[in-house]
């Protein structure tokens, strides 16, 4: 549970706890979770994959299970001591967070409605990766607007879209999500005998700090960090609408780049 100091009770005369005592009970639950993750790299053991299939995040799920930590999908950090990451021998994108952009109806009417299209399947999808650098096949691309402090939307045609993300907003939420810092797990993934699922030995733990919101905009800017939508509508489901989330996405390898301090635990 995230430690929170008790308010000044100046009626009572109690004191607020002074900074020298926030730091050090902070110092000893980030030493906590440390230690506990210490121990399941240094046991050097073959974890079986906790999901009934294998999928984006299954081994990151597999490690919170084994932390006892509850698994987390919301806005916060997994802890009060900051994100817990575990790559493995493959590089793909990692999600940063998730958050839509401004609009004037709706996203699905601003949006969807005007850029989906139809799968293999007929189901109207709109799962679009959007980068700084270029225009993608929709004819769509994002913009870094310093002037104006927004993270815009370009369709090539029609100019600058209604859609877009304020500075503030974005910095606000990648601070939530990594401020705190970050613990990197290394790992090294197998075939599970005998099934279709992988199993994990996690191997590495270094910890990072300081995440920097102007590296992350030059990440933008340079294609290195995407936007992704998340949207379908399928006319013959329970509930045909559905939206996973607009969010914004980095490659593992350059997600730690975020980063300006690191320190190497094991």
């Amino acid at each position: 549970e995230r430690w929170k100091p008790k308010a000044a009770t100046f009626m009572t005369g109690i004191p607020s706890p002074s900074q020298h005592e926030v730091t050090e009970h902070w110092e000893a639950l980030v030493n906590k979770v440390v230690d506990t993750i210490a121990g399941v790299v240094d046991g050097c053991l073959w974890h079986p994959s906790k999901r009934s299939r294998d999928s984006d995040g299954a081994a990151g799920e597999t490690l919170e299970i084994l932390l006892g930590l509850s698994i987390n999908n919301d806005k916060k950090a997994d802890t009060a001591y900051g994100e817990i990451k575990t790559f493995g021998n493959k590089t793909g994108r990692v999600t940063l967070f998730s958050r839509e952009p401004e609009y004037v109806k709706s996203i699905r009417k601003d949006f969807f409605e005007n850029y989906h299209y139809l799968d293999d399947k007929g189901d109207k999808c709109c799962n679009i990766v959007l980068s700084g650098n270029k225009f993608n096949t929709h004819g769509l691309k994002i913009d870094i607007d310093r002037t104006s402090e927004r993270i815009n939307i370009i369709d090539k045609d029609k100019g600058t879209l209604k859609n877009y993300w304020d500075f503030s907003t974005i910095e606000e939420r990648l601070k939530e999500k990594h401020g705190s810092g970050l613990l990197h797990v290394g790992r090294e993934d197998r075939k599970l005998k005998g099934s279709k699922l992988l199993e994990y030995r996690f191997t590495s733990l270094t910890r990072y700090s300081g995440v920097c919101f102007e590296r992350f905009l030059d990440l933008i800017d340079d294609g290195t960090i995407v936007v992704e939508t998340r949207m379908r509508y399928r006319s013959n489901h329970k509930q045909p609408w559905k939206n996973r989330g607009t969010c914004f996405r980095v490659p593992e390898k350059k997600l730690l780049s975020m980063y300006d301090n690191k320190e190497e635990i094991r």
